[in-house]
C-alpha cells in the first residue's frame, strides 16, 4: 500500500534536485530540494507555483554526507554556500523507510564525513525516521527521532502530502493545456521538465 513517504520519494526525485543544506545540531538537521512535485501556492501572479521543499530532520542520531568520485573532500561545505550546482537524487536510490538499504549507501561510499553529534542523542534503530540517497557523484545519509517536511507555507503532515502532489499534478495539467494558447500560465520549469504523452 502506498503511503505518503511513497509520495514524497516520487515528488522529489522525477524532478528534484538537492540544493542546499542547514544544521541546527542536536536539535534539527535540514535539506532543502527544488522543483519538487508537491504544490505551493507562487509567490506573486507573474510567478509559477513554488517547487521549494525542506526535510528537517528532528533530533538526529546519525548525519553522513557521502561522495564517490574526484569530489573535494569540503563538497558539502560548497553546496552548503551555494558554490555548487544542486544534485538530482538517484531515482533508484533514495530512500525514507528502508534502513538496511541506506545504511548500504553509506557502506558503499568512497568518502564520508559525519557530523559530531552528542553522545545523548547517538544511535541508530530501525524505529527511527530515516532519509538517505545517491545524487550522482554525493550522497546523504541521515537518521533522526521524526522527519518534518515543509514548503514556503510552512508544515505539511502527511495527507497535506497527498494533496499538494495531487494539486501539482491538477497544476501541471492546466499548464499544458494553456502553454500553447492566449492565456499560458507563468514559465514552470519543474511542469516542462514533464512534458505530456503524444496523443495516439
Amino acid at each position: 500500500m502506498s503511503t505518503y513517504l511513497d509520495t514524497l520519494k516520487a515528488a522529489i526525485t522525477d524532478t528534484g534536485d538537492w540544493s542546499w543544506w542547514t544544521s541546527n545540531l542536536p536539535d534539527s538537521f535540514q535539506l532543502e530540494f527544488g522543483r519538487v512535485q508537491l504544490w505551493c501556492p507562487p509567490t506573486a501572479p507573474t510567478k509559477p507555483p513554488s517547487s521549494q521543499v525542506a526535510l528537517r530532520l528532528i533530533r538526529p542520531r546519525s548525519v553522513v554526507f557521502l561522495a564517490n568520485g574526484d569530489q573535494p573532500d569540503n563538497w558539502f561545505e560548497a553546496l552548503q554556500r551555494d558554490e555548487l550546482r544542486p544534485f538530482p537524487p538517484d531515482r533508484d536510490s533514495f530512500t525514507l523507510t528502508d534502513h538496511a538499504e541506506a545504511r548500504r549507501f553509506v557502506d558503499g561510499a568512497a568518502k564520508t564525513h559525519r557530523l559530531p553529534i552528542e553522545a545523548a542523542s547517538a544511535g541508530a534503530s530501525d524505529n527511527c525516521a530515516v532519509v538517505a540517497f545517491l545524487a550522482g557523484p554525493v550522497g546523504f545519509y541521515g537518521v533522526a527521532d521524526a522527519l518534518e517536511i515543509y514548503n514556503l507555507n510552512g508544515r505539511l503532515l502527511p495527507t497535506d502530502v497527498e494533496a499538494a502532489n495531487a494539486k501539482w499534478w491538477e497544476n501541471w495539467r492546466e499548464y499544458w493545456r494553456r502553454k500553447d494558447g492566449p492565456e499560458p500560465m507563468p514559465y514552470d520549469w519543474t511542469c516542462e521538465i514533464t512534458i505530456p504523452a503524444a496523443p495516439e
